[in-house]
């Protein structure tokens, strides 16, 4: 028997009167074949350029979705949704409406609605999701393999990128200059911590967007690291100081002093622990976290940030650039100053391999892409963009994957999974972020 279509009767602003009506009239239109339900989300809500309204953050969040609708207020619109952000729809100007279409799948998904990209200020907005009745049981389908890795970086947009084998999606969120995002696998997906063009710590990923709220020092980007069913971040506050934020919201202030221009660096353990490095304002290497607290008294080059990882059997190691320009690691698996000359202002990455060890990536003297570890140690004759620095992550099967900006301003991997031009711009001056779902 066909269902016809159905829809809650309410009460919609003048802004929606024109097509959202026509929606509201379908309900004594022709049948289909599957009951169709809908929902407002960001009703009322205020948007402005690099600052959407998703329904994620309102719970608005459905299979089987059939289409969004927008309507802006003071200016023109546009909607799309999670799973389909290389299309949108606008619409035509203040007080008008736009539909997109989308075709139902078994999915989550939820709606996405944003400034049009040629209006200036803030508009009121109101959205609506609709989605249709699951279809009967079937067959059941072939398991869908899981979304592996993913990479962060700030596109040559200054806007907020993700990309990797769960696809390129524009987050479309606006972040400070001169700052790099960070990226973590954790308990539900990725999320991603960055600083704000507003100046202001944000997270955006499968575990929603937040604006926490609390500045990050200008020219100085966060760290995320998995914890627990959550996150925690450290950041160098205006002040200079190292604090930490937790996906509870719970903020602490070390009270220990940072370099200016420098970024900490923090990474899950063993057993829900966690540890972070910094450069403190003396210029020294320091780590702080559950592991324990030491001033190691190794001398950094100034303007240049630590990396530190869990090892797959407990301890951690951190990469650093040494205040002699070489590139030296520091740890529970040994404390070594190597001959490798590094690139000015550039800072070295460091990841835990799966079978034991660790590889390190950095940009050397010459401006090539380096890496050196126990997995081997290789001029790999990439030439990277100056001032920017690699990211590493570890793979399974001991293996390991570096993204970086080559010197035409792309986003570049190489590694055991694989080496690809993406063709990605970034942003000069800024860095990528790269995790993988293992997990020592």
């Amino acid at each position: 028997m066909e269902a016809r279509v159905i829809f809650k009767r309410r009460l919609l602003p003048a802004a929606l009167s024109a097509a959202a009506m026509f929606f509201v009239c379908l309900s004594s239109g022709p049948t289909v074949q599957a009951a169709i339900h809908e929902e407002h989300f960001c009703w009322g809500k205020t948007v402005a350029s690099g600052q959407p309204c998703l329904g994620l953050n309102e719970g608005s969040v459905h299979k089987w979705v059939t289409g969004v609708y927008v309507s802006g207020v003071e200016h023109a619109v546009c909607a799309t949704t999670f799973m389909h952000q290389s299309e949108h729809v606008c619409s035509g100007g203040p007080g008008q409406g736009a539909f997109f279409n989308v075709k139902p799948t078994e999915y989550s998904d939820y709606g996405w609605l944003y400034q049009h990209p040629a209006a200036s200020g803030s508009t009121t907005i109101y959205g609506v999701i609709y989605w249709e009745d699951p279809p009967p049981p079937g067959p059941p389908p072939p398991p869908v393999p899981p979304a592996r890795g993913s990479i962060a970086f700030q596109n040559n947009g200054t806007q907020l990128m993700q990309w990797g084998s769960i696809g390129s999606k524009n987050w479309q969120l606006g972040l400070a200059a001169n700052t790099s995002p960070d990226i973590a696998k954790v308990s539900g997906g990725w999320e991603m911590a960055f600083q704000a063009n507003t100046g202001e710590l944000s997270t955006v990923g499968d575990l929603g967007w937040t604006n926490w709220g609390v500045k990050v020092r200008e020219g100085t980007s966060p760290s995320i690291a998995s914890l627990g069913s959550g996150y925690i971040i450290a950041y160098q506050s205006p002040g200079g100081e190292l604090r930490t934020i937790t996906s509870s919201g719970t903020v602490t202030n070390t009270a220990q002093g940072m370099a200016a221009g420098t970024s900490p660096s923090i990474t899950a353990l063993l057993n829900n622990g966690w540890e972070i490095a910094f450069q403190a304002s003396g210029g020294k290497l320091v780590r702080w976290g559950t592991a324990g607290n030491e001033n190691t008294g190794q001398g950094m080059m100034p303007g240049t940030s630590p990396s530190i990882t869990g090892l797959a059997g407990g301890g951690y190691e951190i990469a650093f650039q040494a205040n002699t320009g070489k590139l030296f690691y520091w740890g529970t698996a040994g404390n070594v100053g190597t001959t490798q000359g590094m690139a000015a202002s550039t800072s070295p990455a460091i990841t835990g391999l799966s079978g034991g060890g660790y590889e390190i990536a950095f940009q050397s003297s010459g401006g090539k892409l380096f890496r050196w570890g126990t997995a081997g140690n290789e001029n790999t004759e990439q030439g990277m963009k100056s001032g920017t620095s690699p990211a590493i992550t570890g793979l399974d099967n001991n293996g390991w994957e570096i993204a970086f900006q080559s010197s035409g301003g792309q986003l570049f991997l190489w590694g055991t999974a694989g080496k690809e031009n993406t063709t990605q711009g970034m942003l000069a001056g800024t860095s990528p972020a790269i995790a993988f779902t293992w997990l020592y």
